[in-house]
């Protein structure tokens, strides 16, 4: 049996691997097992035998440089390029395996390497990223295939790539924000392959029902006319990684 697994270990957002769960449950085959992951799992060996897809979301990559180590990075790395898994990652998660990680004025490389180029962030300057009123829907189009979907998906502190090289055949550009930055990214890596993307398909607007503030009122009433978007582009993710 196969399995996705998700990470969830220190320095993840709170409700980002549990949206990431239920986002792949909800799509994938009942066959195919969707699991939690800690850091100390992925710095050990065998974990890739039964895994297709290594899914990381938001959180903070300097903490998982510490947690993983050089060792669970090299790992992560060998389960793409020399296993053949497939690799998913948004926003900071997107980031930590570009060749050149950029948020404002920190630059990282930390050997990963599944997008040749650099994951820039915030997308816009905002005083404190962290801050829920930093929060916005950004309008994302993705193509899939010969198919265009629009729609708007949650940001907070999210990237957009710009590649080093370009390589048709192995780099794609998924998915563009209004201003034409590329939103996501799809790469064959060795005999694997990643996604990449800046906003959140894994945020369902639900936890910001209760939230009295009108700016978030008015956030989640977008975000909660495109549940049907979010699930396209989960579906979408799925069949290029071939997890469908």
């Amino acid at each position: 049996m196969s399995t996705v697994l998700i990470y969830d270990d220190l320095g993840v957002d709170y409700q980002s691997p549990q949206g990431l769960i239920d986002g792949f449950k909800e799509i994938l085959d009942p066959s195919i097992k969707v699991e939690r992951v800690s850091a100390q799992t992925l710095r050990s060996q065998g974990w890739e035998k039964d895994t297709c897809a290594l899914v990381f979301g938001a959180g903070t990559p300097s903490i998982w440089d510490e947690s993983l180590g050089t060792e669970g990075r090299k790992n992560i790395r060998d389960f793409v390029a020399v296993h053949g898994g497939a690799y998913f990652g948004a926003c900071s998660a997107a980031m930590f395996v570009a060749e050149q990680s950029q948020f404002g004025p920190m630059i990282k490389k930390r050997g990963i390497d599944f997008f040749p180029g650099k994951a820039i962030g915030p997308l816009k300057p905002v005083e404190n990223y962290r801050d829920i009123a930093a929060a916005s829907a950004e309008k994302v189009t993705f193509t899939f295939e010969n198919t265009s979907l629009t729609g708007c998906l949650y940001n907070q502190g999210g990237c957009y790539f710009e590649p080093s090289i370009y390589d048709a055949e192995n780099i794609q550009v998924i998915a563009t924000y209004e201003d034409s930055k590329p939103a996501a990214v799809f790469c064959k890596v060795g005999k694997g392959r990643a996604f990449l993307m800046g906003p959140h398909v894994e945020f369902s607007p639900k936890p910001l029902y209760h939230i009295p503030d009108p700016r978030i009122v008015n956030l989640a009433r977008v975000l909660r006319s495109q549940e049907s978007f979010r699930k396209a582009i989960f579906k979408g993710i799925a069949t290029l990684l071939r997890l469908r």
